[in-house]
């Protein structure tokens, strides 16, 4: 089906901002883009998968960080709009936080 993240909780730190999630990929989705609305720079994403055993394939960010916002689409309310590809297993469900500005 999809791929879906949920943001649950924003720090500031300064100029920076620790903010923090889950994602799902369900349906045999194998990873997406988790978009970070009003940021002009990922520094650091890290991803956690939920899980009882030990998981065979860790999720990865598919970027190089740092990452910059992409140009504004025209009539969007965004200023800035920053998006990373991760990938992961089919079907998994975990936690991430990153560090963006």
């Amino acid at each position: 089906m999809a791929f879906a993240t949920t943001f649950e909780q924003e720090f500031t730190i300064g100029n920076l901002r620790l903010v923090s999630g889950t994602y799902t990929s369900d349906g045999g989705s194998t990873g997406g883009n988790i978009q970070f609305d009003n940021t002009e720079t990922v520094f650091h994403l890290h991803l956690q998968p939920k899980g009882s055993t030990v998981v065979s394939d860790q999720p990865a960010v598919n970027e190089t960080l740092p990452l910059a916002a992409s140009d504004d689409a025209e009539g969007d309310t965004v200023t800035k709009r920053t998006e990373v590809t991760i990938v992961t297993k089919a079907n998994e469900v975990g936690t991430f936080f990153a560090i963006v500005q």
